[in-house]
């Protein structure tokens, strides 16, 4: 407990840190996971090689020449990824599976380090939005606990030194609860948090409206990506007004970026990993650039993920103008496997630029399908038929944006399903090899 307490007393002074001292700070905790995965991890032998200059020291002008470190890499060798000598203190470790929602799900071995950063970094991001710890908290994202029942009490969920957080309470539901069910707890609790996955923001929303209910939340808590501006539209519109703080993370590498209270951007959580954005070549994105995500988690020191591609799309970010000096995102866009490909190799991510939309056309849900080459399903939840002016426009914009030879089927359903692992996907690619 007193390294995560000394990590969240630093992260508070750190984040106003000068770039100097911060690129410093980088190269720190870069340098050391480096020669440890070199020297202690049979995956890392040889291929960090590139990275050293003829003293034996490391050139960081080299670090982008570095080879990617894939989804298939970490399924394929798990065991010569695992260091032979992991950090004691870096301890105890756990292996995780991930969640697949950008394949097959991938097994890490993760540190106790990692965990930490978890808890710091995200008490950080809501001590930016002014959460209020002594308040009670409904969490969906704990599962696998033996002996637990959902509404159970699980004590308070702020830092545990902080005198204000000793006093709220953490009401616990399994991963398996859906709405109805959820929706029932939250009114049995009335907590004033509650952490979930963005699609059932969506279901309570509509079934709130539904039940002619009065619900009133502060603010959702949601992991991974993809609150976009209409999701948060109906958060405040059916919970009587509540903000939704994105958590952006993934099971193999902890806590990435939270959005800044300020300008909505996402700040990267630079202290404790290292995010790169990339184009087409594997060259850095200039800020406003669409490309992949790599991610560098500093503790990850029983299994070293140096440039990860995470599967996420994102764009690189502007300066903030809020005055911390945390790295931004400017949003995150999509996942690489779900962009749509063109049969003339064009791959095009489809949410920015069709997001705008979905409000417009008075659609509470859709999930947009490329079912052939150039054939595409708009499968959506809405109270009538999108009309004829909406479509137009939609194909219009869709012709525009990305591919102006797609053929567009609309299709309005009762439902949307989640895959195996509980999310939404809101757009997939269907008709290759690479379907999910």
């Amino acid at each position: 407990m007193q390294a995560v307490r000394e990590l969240d007393e630093r992260l508070q002074q750190s984040e106003r840190w000068s770039p100097d001292a911060m690129l410093a700070w980088q190269r720190r905790q870069l340098g050391l996971l480096v020669n440890h995965a070199r020297r202690t991890t049979p995956f890392y032998r040889f291929r960090l090689n590139g990275l050293f200059g003829p003293t034996g020291l490391i050139d960081w002008r080299r670090w982008a020449e570095l080879p990617i470190l894939t989804r298939t890499d970490v399924a394929d060798r798990f065991d010569a990824l695992l260091s032979r000598a992991p950090v004691a203190d870096h301890g105890p470790f756990a292996d995780v599976i991930s969640s697949g929602s950008t394949g097959t799900p991938i097994k890490i071995r993760t540190t106790r380090v990692i965990n930490d950063a978890v808890s710091a970094c995200n008490w950080r991001a809501q001590r930016w939005w002014g959460i209020d710890w002594s308040k009670r908290l409904l969490s969906r994202v704990y599962s696998g606990h033996p002996g637990r029942h959902n509404g159970d009490k699980l004590g308070p969920w702020g830092p545990p030194w902080d005198k204000t957080a000793a006093r709220g309470q953490h009401i616990y539901s399994s991963s398996s609860v859906m709405e109805p069910e959820l929706l029932d707890l939250i009114l049995a609790h009335r907590p004033s948090y509650v952490a979930l996955g963005t699609p059932l923001i969506e279901t309570l929303s509509d079934a709130v409206l539904a039940r002619g209910l009065e619900v009133k939340i502060e603010c959702f808590f949601v992991r991974g990506a993809g609150a976009d501006a209409r999701l948060r539209e109906l958060a405040h519109k059916h919970f009587g007004g509540a903000r939704v703080l994105e958590l952006y993370s993934a099971k193999e590498s902890g806590p990435i970026a939270h959005p800044c209270p300020v300008s909505g951007q996402l700040h990267v959580n630079d202290e404790t990993i290292l995010v790169e954005v990339v184009d087409a070549n594997n060259r850095p994105c200039a800020p406003g650039e669409e490309g992949r995500v790599l991610v560098t988690p500093f503790g990850s020191t029983a299994m070293p993920l140096i440039r990860y591609e995470l599967g996420d799309t994102a764009v690189a970010g502007t300066p903030c103008p809020c005055g911390r000096c945390l790295s931004t995102l400017d949003g995150i866009s999509g996942r690489v496997s779900h962009a749509f490909r063109h049969p003339d190799g064009r791959s095009l991510f489809a949410r920015l630029a069709l997001e705008p939309l979905q409000a417009q056309l008075a659609v509470r849900r859709w999930q947009i399908a490329q079912t052939g080459a150039t054939q595409f399903e708009v499968r959506y939840l809405a109270d009538a038929d999108i009309d004829e002016q909406g479509r137009a426009r939609f194909v219009e914009t869709f012709h525009r944006e990305l591919f102006d030879d797609a053929v567009i089927r609309f299709l309005r359903v009762e439902a949307l399903p989640l895959t195996d692992a509980g999310k939404f996907i809101e757009y997939r690619r269907e008709y290759d090899a690479q379907s999910i």
